[in-house]
């Protein structure tokens, strides 16, 4: 018997829904759907990893939890250019939270890079600081 490869496919979905729960309700049965033409019992699967909208208007919380998230990830990587890369993004954060929290102007002066280290520190020991 020839030995198979394993494949990996990436689909994405556009449809509409009332809202963020709805949106993953929908995602799932369409992956329930999909998991009918693979065969389970030899390994084969099919998983939704993201469910976003793509609607303009993102409330400034949103943009600060997209952000933050990216950066954790940067962080994750555990390259230099990923690192040097989250830091980047924590300062957006900041200056962002700033702006939004206390209708201020975008400004950096009083950045913590020791905080951006602490943040660092729980992502790399498998926290998710949002």
């Amino acid at each position: 018997m020839a030995v198979e490869d394993l494949y990996i496919a990436t689909l994405r979905a556009v449809f509409k829904a009332s809202n963020e729960v709805d949106a993953i309700m929908i995602a799932d049965q369409i992956r329930l759907n999909g998991e009918r033409d693979l065969e389970q019992d030899e390994g084969d699967t099919l998983e939704v990893s993201q469910v976003t909208a793509t609607a303009i208007d993102v409330s400034p919380q949103e943009i600060l939890t997209i952000l933050k998230r990216a950066r954790n990830i940067a962080i994750k990587t555990k390259f230099r250019f990923g690192f040097e890369t989250a830091q980047e993004l924590d300062k957006l954060i900041h200056v962002l939270a700033n702006h939004y929290e206390h209708n201020v102007g975008y400004e950096l002066s009083n950045y913590s890079f020791g905080d951006f280290m602490d943040t660092a520190r729980e992502v790399l020991a498998g926290k998710n600081p949002i």
